[in-house]
């Protein structure tokens, strides 16, 4: 886990980069690929995009450098704002396994008010 603001940055930036590259080339080439290809008359995937005129985005084509940008910059602030601190929040009542439990003493502490307890 990250220890610093830095590496909780470097993280968000490593996660956004394959994320976006992973989403962005696979809604192109796996999902949608054969039907740009076929519409477009081209042999490849690249060629329908140029064809095309690029990818629908926003309200008109753009080139696919400007669409892994623009998803870049929309996944990455609300992964350094809301994903990086939650992620070291954790969850509540969750314990690393390396700590070690104080279960059964914080039963004793509340039963016998403050006195020593025994070991079962």
């Amino acid at each position: 886990m990250p220890g610093n603001q830095f590496e909780r940055m470097i993280l968000a930036l490593l996660t956004v980069v394959v994320t976006v590259h992973g989403y962005v080339f696979c809604s192109l080439y796996v999902v949608n690929g054969s039907l740009l290809m076929e519409r477009n008359g081209a042999g490849g995937v690249l060629a329908a995009t140029a064809n095309r005129g690029g990818v629908y985005m926003l309200g008109r084509s753009c080139p696919i450098w400007a669409v892994v940008l623009v998803k870049f910059c929309l996944a990455y602030g609300p992964e350094v704002l809301m994903g990086s601190p939650c992620s070291q929040a954790g969850l509540p009542g969750v314990r690393s396994p390396d700590e070690p439990s104080h279960d059964a003493g914080d039963r004793c502490h509340l039963r016998n008010r403050g006195s020593e307890c025994a070991p079962p």
